[in-house]
């Protein structure tokens, strides 16, 4: 057969020769390697906690959405009939770039903060990868190379959906692909911005000389970042508002970035026939991106050599201050024996020291901050100055929004299954979980709310109208706020029976329509019911002791309830905790 030329391969291959065959495969480069490797580092961030690639591909989907909803949530505005809707004005068509912007820079911001620490290596990339035949110079290219690939997905998904439908629905006289034009590059800029700024600040906290200084200054920064990024995008209604006040003279708006990639929209989109004040914003964006990228790219290699050089070297563990007082009162007023002790101290530093939950705990920070300065704040124009005002509902909103969010943040940070390999410590030393430790654990969140509570009234009674300033106002402040954090903090570890971050978060169909539920109903209405309470009218010493005994009555049914339920609920047998989890199998 194959004297004649034909082939000795037969037809019809079985599976097992089928695999035994060698199979030719495409030979990868080092580098290409490297980037595979940094870049699946970056989509198994530990800042997403367990199941970081599904959290990512839930993510992916979740950012991509909003792009399309807004689109279709405009069709109305822009194709409704005269009779029935007026045309869309020309600002009113710039208050809708103006979300595709923010949405961009903020959601691009946000990458760059979750994926911080990935900027630079860490102390396992030191003694390996450097061990590697690898040069310096070529693993600080993969590692942006990876970076660069991780940011152009995240705002391809960000803003692909926009930018194909917004133009569509828009319909505009200029054309559809010249919309289309104008949006991709507006909210492109937008996010490099954004990426950009985050990278200079890496590139100048890690020049710093004082490395233990740039940890904790990095530390607040992305606490800070996340927050101011989460009000920026959920304060976008109040901004749509009052958006020919902030671009009226002096220009408030040269102040907010998301502004000026709207002036870049506008200017690419109308051209000359633009207002003046786009095509400042439109110079200030194309200035301020630049040069951030040139001090990101001039700092930033800087900042990665020496970061490498620390890590080798090692630094000195600074020494910690001891709360003896701080920790006195602890003992005497909230964790009295051992086991409560041992549970409120374990609890709080966790909260203390983990990044990942400082990062849960700002993103529910940013978006409280954003629900109140949106009720606590509006604009007006007089004399053609732009004023603040703070209004009395607004005012009333607060206690509740800092009570409920405070409660929910630290309840889902507490949820968090951090330390499950070193759970058997609890169970081997005290067994089964006893109330007084829970208490303490709940006892701890209810601070934690009451001082935030009382921080808003002091920052209230200096920008609050001046005839909310008495002291009966500041009291029944005061007693909302604290007796609204005490029964939600009952009701949100209602059912809670096991010690923070020790236990398997089970996952189940409902946790996303029982979310929904709660942030979508039960939370306006627990709101505004706060808002509308008689007591704002009539605080007098009678309403106040009134509504002080209805807060305790309530207390206490709510611990009753609690017990019923952990007497209902048989305990899990001891047995299933003692493999300690010492090694992985």
């Amino acid at each position: 057969m194959s004297s004649l030329g034909m082939s000795t391969k037969p037809a019809v291959m079985s599976l097992n020769v089928q695999a035994g065959m060698r199979q030719d495969m495409r030979r990868q480069s080092q580098f290409e390697v490297m980037v595979r490797h940094l870049f699946d580092r970056m989509l198994n961030n530990e800042a997403f906690g367990e199941d970081a690639a599904a959290r990512m591909t839930e993510l992916a989907g979740a950012i991509a959405i909003p792009g399309l909803l807004v689109a279709l949530f405009l069709f109305p505005a822009y194709h409704l009939p005269p009779p029935l809707h007026l045309p869309r004005t020309l600002m009113q068509q710039a208050c809708d770039h103006l979300f595709f912007c923010t949405y961009s820079f903020v959601i691009l911001g946000l990458a760059m903060v979750f994926q911080w620490d990935s900027l630079f290596p860490d102390l396992l990339d030191v003694y390996v990868l450097t061990s590697l035949p690898i040069e310096r110079r070529r693993m600080l290219w993969g590692r942006l190379t990876a970076l660069a690939i991780f940011l152009g997905l995240v705002q391809v998904e960000t803003s692909t959906l926009g930018t194909i439908f917004l133009p569509a629905v828009a319909d505009l006289k200029l054309g559809f692909f010249h919309h289309v034009f104008a949006h991709a590059m507006a909210v492109s800029i937008s996010g490099a911005f954004a990426a950009a700024f985050f990278l200079a600040m890496q590139g100048v906290l890690g020049c710093l000389p004082f490395p233990a200084l740039a940890a904790r200054v990095a530390s607040v920064a992305k606490i800070v970042s996340v927050i101011v990024l989460l009000m920026i995008l959920f304060l976008f209604p109040l901004a749509a508002h009052s958006i020919e006040a902030m671009l009226a003279p002096p220009f408030f708006a040269r102040y907010l970035p998301p502004f000026w990639f709207l002036g870049v929209y506008e200017v690419l989109l109308d051209g000359a026939g633009a207002a003046p004040v786009f095509h400042r914003l439109a110079h200030t964006a194309v200035w301020t991106t630049g040069a951030l990228a040139v001090v990101g790219v001039v700092l930033y290699p800087l900042a990665y050599r020496l970061r490498v050089r620390r890590l080798v070297e090692g630094s000195a563990s600074g020494r910690r201050m001891r709360w003896t007082l701080l920790d006195g009162l602890t003992h005497r007023l909230m964790a009295r024996t051992p086991n409560a002790r041992a549970v409120f101290h374990f609890t709080a530093q966790t909260l203390a020291r983990l990044p990942r939950l400082h990062l849960y705990l700002a993103m529910y920070a940013g978006v409280g901050l954003a629900l109140i300065l949106s009720g606590l704040l509006t604009f007006r124009t007089v004399g053609g100055w732009m004023q603040v005002v703070v209004p009395v509902d607004g005012v009333r909103l607060v206690f509740p929004l800092v009570a409920f969010w405070t409660v929910m943040g630290l309840r889902t940070a507490l949820m968090s299954p951090l330390l499950l390999k070193g759970s058997w410590l609890f169970r081997v030393i005290d067994g089964w979980p006893r109330e007084e430790g829970m208490r303490a654990a709940r006892a701890l969140v209810f601070t934690i709310a009451t001082i935030l509570i009382v921080l808003s009234a002091v920052v209230l009674h200096f920008v609050e109208p001046v005839a909310m300033r008495t002291a009966s106002t500041t009291a029944v402040e005061l007693l909302l706020g604290v007796g609204l954090s005490l029964i939600l903090t009952d009701l949100a570890f209602l059912t809670m029976r096991t010690i923070p971050f020790t236990t398997a978060r089970i996952k189940t169909v409902h946790q996303m329509p029982m979310a929904l539920v709660l942030y979508l109903v039960v939370f306006p209405f627990f709101t505004l019911k706060v808002q509308m309470l008689e007591l704002w009218d009539a605080p007098t010493p009678v309403h106040l002791f009134r509504v002080a005994l209805h807060f305790v009555v309530a207390h206490v049914l709510l611990l009753l309830v609690r017990r019923l339920i952990l007497e209902a609920e048989p305990p899990v047998p001891e047995f299933l905790y003692l493999g300690l989890g010492l090694r992985d199998r």
